[in-house]
């Protein structure tokens, strides 16, 4: 079978003032054109009961920043920029040192910058593309075979597949960055992340707006633990968004090496 190449897969979007007006823009750009590259962190296939697949990919996070100036380019207060992309929806993800952190759009006229913004990619940028970039894998079918691989250094992919309480399919392939592999009683856990991970996508307005970041470990092939990150109370009566939800799901994982 054939699996994501994550070290050569992106994510792309075009933002060119002289054809559309931006709508995610934090400060007075000194460009007209900004073309940004991203690698993938996850691809999700969501599948409503009955209905055909949705792609999603989640993109690797940066920090908010301003872009061709000379000095001064980090923005503060800054923020964890995250990225998920559909053919036809999109989902900015930022992350503050708290949740009450306010940032206004440029121009100001636009309003306070939600934390999660979402909508059509039509509106709010000039082309998009998803670079999944899939090469030939190996199916590793014991635990046995996963030590093996994993000690010759080999690249892991994994997949988790599962259903939700409304009705999707969701089916996670992501890169196998941490695991854990034992060599005297035979045993592997991944530790790994950020996925997608969606909440009750049926009662949301777009399903997009449903996902949440995760990170996911599993040492089994029927279930799995994943992290979620949800806000969270901080001192002063403040909240901060932190993998701080631990959940487990009964799911189907099948790991993978790249040939």
């Amino acid at each position: 079978m054939q699996a994501c190449d994550f070290s050569r897969s992106h994510l792309w979007f075009r933002i060119d003032l002289n054809e559309q007006v931006a709508t995610t823009m934090s400060h007075n750009p000194t460009h007209t054109v900004n073309n940004v590259r991203i690698p993938l962190e996850c691809v999700c296939d969501l599948t409503p009961h009955g209905g055909q697949p949705v792609q999603y990919v989640l993109a690797a996070s940066c920090k908010t920043e301003r872009t061709n100036v000379p000095g001064d380019i980090w923005f503060q207060p800054n923020a964890d920029f995250c990225p998920v992309l559909s053919s036809e929806h999109f989902l900015i993800i930022k992350r503050y040192d708290h949740t009450g952190r306010k940032v206004m759009f440029y121009p100001p006229s636009q309003g306070e910058q939600p934390h999660r913004q979402s909508g059509l990619i039509a509106e709010s940028y000039t082309k998009t593309n998803i670079d999944v970039r899939r090469v030939d894998a190996d199916v590793l079918d014991t635990v046995e075979q996963v030590v093996e691989i994993g000690l010759a250094d080999r690249l892991m992919v994994a997949v988790t597949e599962f259903d939700t309480d409304d009705g999707y399919h969701v089916r996670l392939e992501y890169p196998v960055k941490t695991i854990n592999l034992g060599d005297r009683e035979i045993f592997y856990q991944t530790d790994t992340g950020p996925v997608l991970y969606p909440q009750n996508p049926g009662g949301c307005d777009i399903p997009i707006e449903s996902f949440c970041l995760a990170f996911i470990a599993a040492n089994s092939p029927d279930w799995a633990e994943l992290l979620l990150n949800v806000p969270t109370p901080i001192p002063g009566d403040l909240t901060t968004d932190h993998y701080s939800q631990p959940i487990r799901i009964t799911c189907k994982n099948t790991m993978l090496a790249l040939r």
